[in-house]
C-alpha cells in the first residue's frame, strides 16, 4: 500500500484543480492512502471526500520556525512513499525533503527564479518546468498536475474536477431556495462577487450593472448572488437598482453551501476564479472573466476546466457596455 503526500497550502481555486490527481492515484493505486496538507481556505473541499485518508490543515504564514522543524518530524515519521509539493514556497520544499520519500515531485521554476530552482535541485527526485512566462501561453494546471503524476508512474486519463458535496448541504440547498419563492419556470444565474472586483478597477456600480444587464436580456431569470465575507459590499445598492424579487443574495457561507447552491444554477458568472473553478466542480457552466493583463497565460491556464463556458476579456474600467454585451452574449450560448 503506498502512502502519498501532497502539500497545497493555497487558495481555494487552487486546492480545487487538485481534484483531478486524487482520481488518477485512486485509479492508480486504488488502495493507496492519501494525506492532503491543505490551507485555512482549502481544507473544506475535502470534508466529504472519501479519497482523502488524513486531512492536514495548516496556515504557513501562522506557523513558528519550531512548529515548522515540528511538522518537518511529523511528516517523516509518517514514512511516505511518494510526496507532491505543489507549493514554491520554502519551507512545504524543505518538508518534501525532510520526509525522506523515494519519490518526491514538485516544479522547476527555471533559471529566472534561481534560488528556488537550486532549492528544488536539492530536495526533489523528480521536477517538471513551471510555466512562469506571463507572455505566453501555457499548459492548463490540471494537466501540470497530470504529468506530474505520470512522473511518480501514474499514467492516466485526466479527469473532470469531481467534488463530493456532503448530502445535508444539497438537502439544505432545496428549502433555501424554495423559502425564495423563485418561479417554477426561472432560470437560476449565479453571480459570484469578489474583492477582484475592486482590484481590477471595478466599483458596485459595475457589478450592479452586470447583475441588471443579465436580468435585463433574460426575463425568465433570477439571480443568485454569492459573496464572501465584506465583498457584500459591491451588492450594498441593489435593491434601488435591480428589479425586486428577481435575485437574492448570500453571505458568507459554508463552502459546501455555496458549491450546493452553485451546482442549482443554470450557470455561472464571475471574475473569480476560486467560484469559477467549484463550479466547474459541480458541473456547473462558466462565464468567466479575465483581465487583460496577461490574458493568454491566465485563460489557458486557470481557465474552467472540463465544463461548458465562454471567457471573456476585461475591457478598460471606462467603457464596461461592450463588457456587459459579452457576458449577456456568453450567457445565451450556455443556457
Amino acid at each position: 500500500m503506498k502512502k502519498i503526500l501532497i502539500i497545497r497550502l493555497d487558495g481555494l481555486g487552487d486546492t480545487l484543480l487538485t481534484l483531478p490527481l486524487l482520481d488518477e492515484l485512486k485509479t492508480c493505486w486504488p488502495d493507496c492512502e492519501i494525506t492532503y496538507m491543505a490551507s485555512l481556505r482549502g481544507a473544506p473541499v475535502f470534508a466529504a471526500d472519501s479519497r482523502i485518508t488524513h486531512l492536514w490543515t495548516q496556515e504557513l504564514a501562522n506557523l513558528s520556525k519550531a512548529e515548522k522543524e515540528a511538522l518537518g518530524e511529523k511528516i517523516r515519521s509518517a514514512a511516505f512513499d511518494i510526496v507532491f509539493c505543489l507549493n514554491e514556497k520554502f519551507w512545504p520544499a524543505m518538508w518534501t525533503w525532510k520526509s525522506g520519500a523515494p519519490v518526491r515531485l514538485g516544479f522547476d521554476p527555471g533559471w529566472t527564479q534561481l534560488p528556488k530552482t537550486l532549492l528544488r535541485r536539492l530536495t526533489l527526485t523528480h521536477r517538471l518546468p513551471h510555466p512562469n512566462d506571463p507572455a505566453r501561453k501555457s499548459i492548463h494546471e490540471v494537466e501540470r498536475y497530470a504529468a506530474l503524476a505520470a512522473q511518480a508512474g501514474c499514467p492516466s486519463a485526466v479527469g473532470p474536477l469531481r467534488l463530493e458535496v456532503p448530502a445535508e448541504a444539497k438537502a439544505w440547498a432545496t428549502p433555501a431556495l424554495a423559502s425564495l419563492g423563485i418561479p417554477d419556470n426561472a432560470v437560476p444565474i449565479g453571480l459570484h462577487l469578489s474583492a477582484k472586483w475592486a482590484s481590477e478597477g471595478w466599483d458596485s456600480r459595475t457589478c450592479l450593472a452586470v447583475a441588471r444587464a443579465i436580468l435585463d436580456r433574460f426575463a425568465a431569470a433570477f439571480l443568485i448572488v454569492t459573496a464572501g465575507p465584506g465583498e457584500e459590499r459591491f451588492f450594498e445598492n441593489a435593491a434601488a437598482v435591480l428589479p425586486p424579487g428577481r435575485f437574492h443574495l448570500f453571505t458568507d457561507m459554508e463552502l459546501s453551501h455555496w458549491a450546493a447552491l452553485t451546482a442549482s444554477c443554470r450557470a455561472l458568472v464571475s471574475m473569480d476564479t476560486g467560484a469559477v473553478h467549484l463550479a466547474s466542480a459541480v458541473a456547473t457552466p462558466v462565464v468567466v472573466v479575465f483581465p487583460e493583463r496577461n490574458f493568454v497565460h491566465a485563460s489557458s491556464r486557470w481557465s474552467p476546466w472540463q465544463v461548458p463556458h465562454r471567457i471573456i476579456r476585461r475591457p478598460a474600467p471606462a467603457s464596461p457596455d461592450h463588457f456587459l454585451t459579452e457576458i449577456c452574449s456568453a450567457l445565451e450560448d450556455l443556457l
